[in-house]
């Protein structure tokens, strides 16, 4: 299995668009929250989305940072049932 520091741009880009793709279905509002921030939601139109998933896939970090979002975009479900629990 390739690491992710091995995948190339253009495969990246595709994962964003994935994501994106599967957090719409999912019908989640953090997809235009957190997601549209940190995760590569869609922009004012598609060479504005393209340009900004490329910035991403272009940066580990950033990258990373899309991939944790996304995670945390998909456990919206559970994470704000529980967003008032102290701890």
């Amino acid at each position: 299995m390739l690491k992710i520091n091995e995948w190339s741009v253009n495969r990246r880009i595709e994962s964003l668009r994935q994501m994106d793709k599967m957090l719409s279905e999912m019908n989640v509002g953090s997809r235009y929250t957190i997601w549209q921030e940190y995760g590569g939601g869609l922009k004012a139109n598609a060479d504005d989305t393209h340009a900004n998933w490329k910035r991403i896939a272009e940066d580990d970090e950033l990258y990373q940072n899309a991939i944790f979002c996304y995670m945390c975009c998909t456990l919206e479900k559970y994470t704000l049932q529980n967003f008032n629990v102290k701890e």
